[in-house]
């Protein structure tokens, strides 16, 4: 792993509106920096533990809000999942996948199933914790944009029938030497 030497890594979020007709709409933080230390996930500052777990060069993606349209299904997220691919990226890409007592702990109470909609109108959930992905690391740690991905999995229920659905919005990362 590569040290930072005096650099920031810089993430901008750009909202795509091809993902507005989505019955999905995600909204995150807008400008990330990885930053080069170390926090706790929203599971361990809930459980109370002392040590952080999740490793430098991590990503804020901040508070995740998510617009529901579909009158007729529930739609009940299972995994939230970051991708980024660029060849300075040691392996060439990076992933993070927030699933299980982790994803529950990104908000209160069972968040992760969003009511139907009434007609023309959205069901909002949202996040009372940031969500952050950690351990990037660089085979170069060299000034360049990569491009990437949030991916919200999830199936969409109606009666005793559910339907897998996978929901995305772009994200564009700056790696910045100063």
């Amino acid at each position: 792993m590569f040290g930072l030497k005096g650099g920031t890594i810089f993430v901008g979020l750009l909202l795509s509106s091809s993902f507005a007709q989505a019955e999905l709409q995600i909204t995150a933080n807008q400008n990330i920096w990885a930053v080069p230390s170390t926090s706790k996930s929203c599971k361990a500052w809930n459980d109370g533990q002392e040590q952080d777990n999740i490793k430098p060069k991590y990503i804020n993606l901040g508070n995740l809000s998510f617009l529901w349209s579909n009158p007729k299904k529930d739609f009940r997220i299972r995994e939230i999942r970051v991708s980024i691919r660029d060849k300075i990226l040691k392996g060439g890409e990076y992933k993070c996948s927030v699933v299980g007592d982790e994803l529950l702990a990104l908000g209160m109470g069972d968040w992760l199933t969003i009511k139907k909609s009434a007609n023309h109108q959205y069901t909002y959930v949202g996040t009372d914790c940031a969500m952050l992905c950690g351990g990037i690391e660089f085979a170069d740690d060299i000034a360049g944009t990569m491009n990437g991905k949030i991916e919200v999995v999830g199936d969409a229920l109606e009666g005793n029938t559910q339907e897998e659905q996978v929901y995305g919005l772009p994200i564009q990362v700056d790696n910045l030497e100063f």
